[in-house]
């Protein structure tokens, strides 16, 4: 996958959440409800998954959201 973020910087990217909303099928057709937050880890260098009440935080922003659409 390919995506533009002009004109976003990539400090900016590194300070925002990736959430990940969706269902997701395995191989035998059961399917599972997908929501995961991550975030950009400066000690680790890779993108880790919220947690705790910065994960209740961001759900329930995200949440709120999609109901005002």
């Amino acid at each position: 996958m390919h995506y533009s973020l002009h004109p976003f910087s990539i400090e900016k990217a590194l300070s925002s959440y990736i959430v990940v909303k969706g269902i997701y099928s395995d191989a035998d057709d059961n399917t599972y409800n997908v929501f995961d937050i991550f975030k950009f880890s400066e000690p680790t260098n890779s993108w880790v998954r919220a947690l705790g009440n910065e994960d209740l935080r961001v759900r329930k922003f995200i949440q709120d959201t999609v109901k005002c659409v």
